[in-house]
């Protein structure tokens, strides 16, 4: 009898439930640079840690550039059902840890490096390794 209980509350809990999509890892379309010659990288390491808040302990994305220093890590979405009531989403921020050899690597979130980006311009991130 209780189980019946339990499945009718979940039942009408989801009565009318609609389905949204949410972002649980940002799509980074970026670039690896030399700080000083502005040469492009290759075969630089890119994981992307997502989550809201540090720690960042989402699934974690791990992509290479290419030839041309590029890369583009992936959206990464789910679905859920909820009820119709006013939601607000936000999109997720990332720690983006880069290693390649003879460079330092770098650690920076998401967020910080879309505020270094000069005004207007939003991708591809552009981000400068430092010799070793």
């Amino acid at each position: 009898m209780r189980i019946l209980l339990v499945i009718a509350a979940a039942v009408l809990t989801c009565a009318g439930c609609i389905p949204f999509t949410v972002f649980t890892s940002p799509k980074i379309d970026g670039e690896i640079v030399d700080s000083a010659t502005n040469a492009a990288i290759p075969a630089a390491t890119i994981v992307v840690h997502p989550g809201f808040q540090a720690p960042y302990d989402g699934s974690p994305t791990t992509v290479t550039s290419g030839a041309d220093g590029r890369f583009l890590a992936p959206e990464i979405t789910r679905r859920i059902w909820l009820p119709p009531l006013p939601y607000d989403f936000a999109y997720p921020n990332a720690l983006v840890s880069v290693t390649t050899a003879g460079y330092e690597p770098q650690e920076q979130t998401l967020y910080a490096l879309l505020d270094a980006q000069p005004p207007g311009v939003q991708r591809p991130i552009v981000i400068r390794l430092k010799h070793q």
